[in-house]
């Protein structure tokens, strides 16, 4: 109270935090961001290597909140198999690269739409190699979290994927509409953001 009281100028990342903290009233948003000369540059030997639709995720997926459980991709995997039903890609055109401590949950999710066997888990890895499965892949994905009383999650991982200049597919999960993560993915045209609270079928 006393360091709010005395502040020239109170911030934070996002407006949900801003709100959360108690600062909406006066405070302004200082999003984080990132710098492009951290982008890892075309190698050679870490080029794409095959002809395959790539999508990557690197990171953790559980969330620790009993609210909503783990980061779920579900629903994009799905959306691939109807792409498949449909005759407009085949399984064997899709490459799903992991990187983290949690290959099993992500190839159970892929398992939900039967692409489990489409899964390639790197495990741990450096974040220069993680950066290098960002980049050589054509699709981002991303999944995130949105609450009341929790609206301004923008994690790092946002700024990672918008980092790699790639087209990304992000699923929000929580009880809130239209929340922040979604409306920076839309604004900035990065891709597409997926919120469950929607309540409709992903197209």
């Amino acid at each position: 109270r006393m360091l709010r009281k005395e502040a020239d100028v109170l911030s934070a990342v996002s407006g949900g935090l801003l709100d959360t903290m108690g600062f909406g009233d006066n405070g302004r948003v200082l999003t984080n961001g990132f710098d492009p000369d951290d982008r890892p540059l075309p190698k050679e030997e870490t080029g794409k290597r095959n002809s395959r639709f790539t999508m990557a995720y690197c990171g953790q997926l559980r969330m620790g909140r009993k609210e909503i459980g783990s980061r779920d991709l579900t629903v994009i995997f799905q959306a691939f198999r109807e792409l498949i039903t449909q005759g407009i890609i085949s399984e064997e055109e899709i490459d799903i690269q992991y990187a983290g401590d949690e290959g099993s949950t992500i190839r159970q999710q892929a398992g939900n739409a039967r692409l489990e066997d489409c899964v390639t888990d790197h495990g741990l890895v450096t974040r220069e190699r993680s950066l290098e499965i960002l980049q050589n892949a054509d699709l981002l994905l991303m999944a995130s979290w949105c609450l009341q009383g929790q609206t301004g999650i923008l994690s790092g991982k946002l700024f990672e994927c918008m980092l790699m200049n790639k087209p990304m597919a992000c699923v929000v999960q929580g009880d809130v509409v239209d929340g922040e993560l979604a409306r920076v993915i839309r604004e900035t045209e990065a891709g597409y953001c997926y919120e469950t609270a929607s309540g409709t079928a992903l197209d």
